[in-house]
């Protein structure tokens, strides 16, 4: 396991700059850039300007473009894969300091989360102008950003689990426990006994994806795992999630993971 704190973040750096305790990067990473499982020391928020990008952590995986964010505790494995287009990151290393007071906020900040949201370009345009133009308020503005940044990305988390009514909420678990093969979107209107395009609008309202894309989510994860976990060929995992051959599996999951399924099995096993 490798710590890789600061330094570029295995990218190239563009801009980089200290204010008080923050250290704020912006760092550009190649096409087709993989960076093994490691943490970081410090609690980081990276930021997407451009490109795509995977992470993985708990054995879970999820894609980022722009304006998507993340949020790592300190010593939180993970990895990550760049796309074809490589991407374009604002790292931002959080002082303990600023921490605390988040703590003392009451701020969750033990946990990871990650949100895409063009909501958050706003913040992002103002941590840009912070890199470029520094001050003696610089270090409170960026405090006062990080708060916002946390507030409004927790709200939207809250806002997934909270307002939920029971039948949304009953649809989200079979789901989770349904055999995914057997599931689209005609038969979750059905079990939710609920119109299509009324299912849609309500996976967009509290998800912000719609049923199609959730249900392509998990059936990722569970592929992943079984890539991971098994020694199952991948022709029979194909077959598995009814894909007609290992060619059709392949393009399914390189189109979303960004690498095959041999090449993942071999990344993430060695």
């Amino acid at each position: 396991m490798n710590s890789y704190d600061g330094h570029g973040f295995h990218g190239h750096i563009l801009n980089q700059r200290q204010i008080g305790n923050f250290e704020l990067t912006e760092t550009a990473y190649s096409p087709g850039l993989k960076i093994e499982k490691h943490f970081h020391t410090s609690p980081l928020f990276s930021i997407v300007c451009s490109g795509t990008l995977s992470e993985k952590y708990q054995n879970k995986f999820y894609k980022h473009s722009k304006f998507g964010l993340i949020y790592k505790p300190s010593f939180t494995e993970h990895s990550n894969y760049f796309y074809e287009k490589g991407a374009k990151c604002l790292i931002l290393k959080l002082p303990n300091s600023v921490i605390n007071h988040l703590q003392e906020l009451g701020l969750e900040v033990g946990s990871i989360f990650n949100f895409q949201s063009n909501a958050n370009s706003v913040l992002i345009t103002r941590l840009r102008n912070e890199l470029r133009y520094f001050d003696q308020f610089s270090y409170l503005s960026l405090e006062g950003i990080i708060i916002e940044l946390f507030a409004h990305n927790l709200r939207l988390k809250n806002k997934t689990t909270l307002f939920q009514p029971d039948w949304f909420k009953d649809i989200i678990n079979n789901i989770d426990t349904t055999e995914i093969n057997d599931l689209n979107l005609n038969k979750l209107a059905e079990m939710a006994n609920v119109h299509p395009v009324y299912l849609i609008n309500t996976f967009k309202k509290y998800l912000n994806m719609t049923p199609g894309e959730y249900l392509r989510q998990k059936k990722l994860e569970i592929i992943c795992s079984e890539l991971k976990n098994t020694n199952k060929p991948l022709l029979d995992i194909a077959y598995q999630f009814n894909f007609s051959d290992q060619s059709h599996f392949n393009r399914f999951f390189k189109k979303y993971l960004g690498i095959t399924p041999l090449k993942f099995r071999k990344l993430y096993n060695n």
